[in-house]
Order: C-alpha cells, then structure tokens, then sequence
C-alpha cells in the first residue's frame, strides 16, 4: 500500500510553514485568512486559478507542487514512462520484461496507457523471438484502431504511437510521418519529446534490421544522427553512424578502406565515452560483415 497522497490544502500549509509565512502573508490578496484556513483543513476547495497565482508568487512549479502533493515522489503515471524512455531499444528484452512485471502490480489502476503500453511491451518480446513483422504488426494494430480517430494525441498516446511505425504500410508511412512530426513540433519543449522522437526512429529502424530490411533504414538513420546531435547523445549518434557504414558496405564494398577507417573512429569514440561493450560488439559484427577485424585496445 502506497503513501497516501495529500491534499492540495494539506500541500499548501506544509509549504506555507517551510517558508516560515502566516497565513496572511502566504494567501495575501490572493484569499482571505479565513478561505486560507478551511482550505488546509480540506473543508474548502480551491480554484485552480486561485493555486496557480500562489504558486507562481512563491517560485513554485505545478510540477514541483504535484511531487510534493505525492510524498515527493513522482506519480506512477511518470514513473512508467520515465522507465519506458530508459529502454534502449526494442531489443532490450530485460528491461522490458520488468516494466511489463511493473505494469502487472499496477493492475488495480484503470489507466488505459497503461493497458495499451503493456501490450506494445509484449508484442516487442513475441518479435525478439519469432522476428516476424507480419506477427507484429498483428498485435499492435489494436493499440492503433484505438488511438487513430484522435484528433490530437495527448503525450501518453504520442508514446505509445511513436513507438507502433512498423505497423504502417510504405505508402501510409509519408502521411503518418508528416502527422507526427505536427505532434512533436507542440511537444517540443514538453518533458523528453527530442528523445521521444529520437527514440521512435531508432526503433523502427531496429525493427527493419531485424527484418532484413536493412538498406530501408539509411533515411531515418540520418535523421536519428541529426537529433541525437542536438541532444548532444553520442552514443547514439555512434550506433547510427555505426549502421550507416554497415549499409554503405552493402552498396559498395569498394570504398573498403574509407568505411574501415570510419568505422575505427566510432569504436574509438565508444571506447572514451565508457561504452566499451558496444565497441566490442560492433568490432564483431563489423568483422562478420566485412571479414575484416578493426583492433583497438577495449
């Protein structure tokens, strides 16, 4: 059983004594002492125009003031989508496993995000196993029957959305795009909506790779590497760099020299910002690919 979430009067008082304000002083001009006081006693309620200009007088964000209201704590709405965006990509089989078990605790709440994130996770682990795209698109496409008369799409519903483009058709693909990227200019400045985005292609090209559809991914490929420039991401600008030199190997393994010496620049990248793992990992595939081994000290 969780704390118990207070008030918003409740909420108040405890900030009003943390300033070290009475009544009066906290409230002054906004209510009088006597409003002030049934309101953190729970007998009044407030209007939100009435919070907000005490907020804002005391420097309060309505986020800050709704983490206090829950312990300090984050919601589990956020929690959720705080440990979604942790998910590297689709091919992180268990990190997504613990979210799913995270989402089966919180059976007891009727948060319909919830219930359609918790399909979407599932359809990711069935398409680690069978990596059958027809099987995936099956299984999403009653998250997107639900979402798709929606005029706008709230932040919840643009999580869930960005992360289902496999189940379009090419030639539904270019109108859902411009549509998204509508979504995400109103979402810009919004919690992680660069990453949302960032994530979003980075997922459909994973799932493309795995689908050996491989040359179809050097489009958004090239758009990851422009916002992960933006959010300074270099990790992620390595991977999609990394798959760019795989595709370009693929087209003409003639520029053999060019492309080693790229690809040699990216594992030394990996290597200095700590991610060694991967460096070691794309040395692999880059071997199995190209039957040419780039050594650098890992």
């Amino acid at each position: 059983m969780g704390k118990r979430i207070k008030k918003t009067g409740e909420t108040l008082q405890e900030i009003r004594w943390n300033l070290q304000l009475k009544v009066s002083e906290f409230y002054e001009s906004v209510i009088s002492s006597q409003y002030a006081y049934r309101c953190e006693r729970g007998s009044q309620a407030l209007g939100r125009s009435r919070l907000e200009l005490i907020l804002k007088r005391w420097s309060i964000l309505e986020d800050e003031f709704l983490f206090i209201k829950n312990n300090y704590e984050k919601a589990d709405l956020e929690k959720v989508i705080d440990n979604f965006m942790n998910i590297y990509s689709i091919q992180d089989v268990n990190k997504i496993e613990s979210l799913i078990l995270d989402l089966q605790s919180k059976s007891g709440h009727n948060y319909e995000f919830f219930q359609l994130l918790y399909k979407l996770l599932k359809s990711y682990i069935n398409f680690n196993v069978s990596r059958d795209l027809s099987l995936l698109k099956h299984e999403l496409r009653p998250i997107w029957v639900r979402l798709a008369k929606r005029e706008r799409w709230t932040y919840c519903e643009l999580v869930l959305i960005s992360n289902m483009l496999c189940i379009f058709e090419a030639s539904e693909l270019k109108t859902m795009i411009k549509r998204l990227s509508k979504e995400f200019s109103r979402y810009k400045e919004f919690k992680n909506g660069n990453r949302l985005e960032l994530k979003m292609w980075w997922n459909y090209c994973t799932v493309l790779r795995l689908s050996n559809r491989v040359i179809e991914t050097k489009y958004f490929l090239e758009k990851i590497i422009q916002i992960a420039v933006c959010l300074g991401d270099a990790l992620m600008i390595c991977e999609a760099q990394f798959r760019l030199a795989e595709i370009r190997w693929m087209e003409n393994s003639n520029e053999d020299k060019q492309l080693h010496n790229k690809v040699k620049e990216i594992l030394i990248t990996l290597n200095m910002v700590g991610h060694n793992k991967i460096a070691k990992k794309f040395a692999n595939e880059w071997k199995r690919v190209t039957n040419y081994f780039i050594k650098i000290n890992i």
